[in-house]
């Protein structure tokens, strides 16, 4: 599945009643914003989560007992990691409505081309929530997808938590260490926030 924003979650929440009948999945994903409804003891634990990244609600299954592997990817190499690692035999993302021209957008998260060369299915949730995002990884066909499931829903974003007084530590030292004008790069998390 995609990465934060656009996780399909209401096509993931579907499959959830489906979990008495099938057993065996496991779920690829980039950084996630929520925990899923496919996760908890009363689906016997029969999803496994594989993901590039360790965010609250990574951490958060973790603790409930699910099954999580954790491989850390740099994000430049993410579709590479896909592509030759951890093939989706599904892709599903989230996607814009077509536009005029038979585009559809994966708007805030990029997808790259080769997610979908290597998925054997592509299931798009449409969502007119979803912004339209032109250019490289974020614009494809419709006819590079399988099948399309209209769900529209809010957008889901990582809410961003206080920094603890640790967190505020570690900004004093690090403040100290930037001359004006600098130009810094923050990941996602609560360390970017101090």
């Amino acid at each position: 599945v995609s990465m934060l924003g656009s996780v399909p979650y209401r096509m993931l929440d579907a499959l959830a009643p489906r979990l008495k009948e099938i057993s065996g999945i496991t779920i690829s994903a980039g950084p996630l914003s929520r925990v899923p409804k496919i996760f908890g003891a009363e689906f016997e634990h029969k999803v496994r989560l594989e993901s590039r990244f360790c965010n609250a609600p990574e951490r958060q299954l973790s603790a409930m007992g699910e099954a999580v592997t954790y491989t850390p990817v740099h994000l430049s190499a993410y579709a590479h990691d896909v592509e030759l690692t951890h093939k989706e035999s599904v892709l599903m993302l989230m996607t814009t409505p077509p536009d005029e021209n038979g585009f559809v957008s994966t708007g805030m998260c990029p997808t790259d081309r080769l997610e979908f060369e290597a998925a054997q299915l592509v299931i798009a949730q449409v969502n007119s929530e979803m912004p339209f995002v032109d250019g490289e990884g974020h614009k494809f066909s419709i006819d590079s997808i399988d099948f399309l499931v209209e769900a529209n829903e809010p957008l889901n974003f990582v809410n961003a938590a206080e920094p603890t007084p640790e967190i505020e530590k570690i900004g004093g030292y690090i403040a100290d260490m930037i001359e004006d004008g600098s130009c810094l790069q923050l990941g996602i998390g609560s360390i970017g926030r101090c």
